[in-house]
């Protein structure tokens, strides 16, 4: 199962609006246009806050999840991320990387958004959090391919070939970049480095 993710507020929404567009169903989770995130599927949502949360999940729900492709930011908890290589064989990950002073930047121009999740004096951790993620992910040997935002915007061959590698998901090179071009905006991604 590919699972795009990355830092919160680091471009996963746009990788995973990609391949909603495509047909490929990452999430039920709406997209929201004001914050631009969204395609999460809302039952990996909810094993991932109770885990974040140290409420009651099993084993089973994790093994139950059944899809091809899942977008989740809170896989770079470490929580999160070792309930699930504890409970699954069959994970890789197309991460989406950002400057994580951009990111602190991101979540403190959309806080109102995050409140319940994330709150920005959380993030001086975020750091750890994907020291954690890497070694353990790299590791364990695990499929990992990392894509630096908002670079890729403008890098659809390569976007498309990491997905390839990593999933047995087949990208059509016409149609996907028409809606690559569509759907990737550079003028909207705010804080660079």
């Amino acid at each position: 199962m590919l699972v795009i993710t990355g830092p919160g507020r680091s471009g996963t929404s746009a990788l995973s609006g990609f391949l909603f567009k495509l047909g490929f169903i990452t999430g039920d989770y709406p997209y929201n246009d004001r914050i631009r995130g969204g395609h999460e599927d809302m039952q990996v949502v909810d094993i991932n806050n109770r885990i974040f949360r140290g409420e009651a999940w099993s084993a089973e729900e994790i093994k139950s999840v059944d899809k091809r492709v899942i977008k989740d930011p809170r896989f770079f908890i470490p929580v999160v991320l070792d309930a699930w290589l504890e409970n699954r064989d069959d994970l890789s990950f197309l991460v989406s990387f950002r400057d994580l002073g951009c990111v602190n930047q991101a979540y403190e121009k959309h806080l109102q958004y995050f409140s319940t999740h994330q709150k920005v004096d959380e993030l001086p951790d975020m750091n750890k959090r994907s020291a954690h993620f890497f070694i353990n992910v790299f590791g364990q040997g695990i499929p990992t391919e990392v894509l630096t935002f908002p670079d890729y915007l403008d890098k659809f061959d390569k976007v498309v070939d990491s997905i390839e590698r990593l999933s047995d998901l087949q990208i059509p090179r016409e149609e996907g970049k028409r809606i690559w071009d569509r759907w990737m905006d550079n003028k909207k991604v705010h804080f660079r480095r």
